[in-house]
């Protein structure tokens, strides 16, 4: 089973509410799991002993939860957008660590993929600015009719699907490997979904 770990700052709720309903078909055809903070568990400011005195540093309060997911996700979406690049848990904490999963794994594990929401200066200031954009360069927000928007979703879905395809197919070659290696005795990372759950692409 793929899992996949959507970033996003809370100010860009509705972009995730729209996205989580485009990845609803992805979701059930794959059998992917879907991890994103829940906004309705978020704290007040919690103190961060590594910012400047008097500073504060907001996290949401499952965050202990969320770095072990974290460390165990196979794709990672990061909405981007002047919210996010504001939000010093994404680039301090989310940015960082998925990079260095990315760079144990490799990219035939692990992917990585920014979602444009908003002109920002993402390519100055972040981390994410190596690797490919989902949905294009143009941003969100940018797209100021309907019709232009939905169309920008069905981009960021249907290149996903793709990535979603070719790392399903190299983590079960993972896992072949592994057990060819191992007698099979090794637990896989990805195990293969049921007929139920995953039908064969027409």
């Amino acid at each position: 089973m793929l899992r996949l770990y959507i970033s996003y700052a809370p100010a860009d709720k509705p972009y995730l509410d729209k996205l989580l309903k485009w990845l609803k078909p992805l979701e059930e055809r794959y059998a992917l799991r879907l991890w994103y903070a829940d906004p309705t568990k978020s704290a007040p400011f919690l103190y961060d002993p590594q910012q400047p005195p008097g500073s504060m540093l907001r996290y949401p309060l499952d965050w202990e939860l969320s770095l072990n997911r974290l460390e165990q996700a196979h794709i990672y979406l990061f909405l981007v957008s002047y919210n996010s690049l504001s939000t010093p848990y994404i680039e301090q904490e989310e940015v960082p660590r998925a990079a260095e999963r990315y760079s144990q794994k490799s990219e035939q594990l692990v992917r990585i993929f920014p979602v444009l929401l908003s002109p920002s200066l993402w390519k100055e200031q972040s981390r994410l600015s190596g690797f490919p954009v989902l949905g294009g360069p143009l941003s969100l927000s940018e797209r100021k009719k309907k019709e232009e928007e939905e169309e920008a979703f069905l981009q960021v879905v249907t290149e996903l699907r793709v990535a979603v395809e070719e790392l399903r197919r190299n983590w079960l070659e993972e896992k072949h490997l592994l057990s060819a290696g191992t007698d099979g005795m090794n637990t896989p990372e990805l195990l293969p979904v049921t007929p139920a759950a995953f039908q064969p692409l027409p």
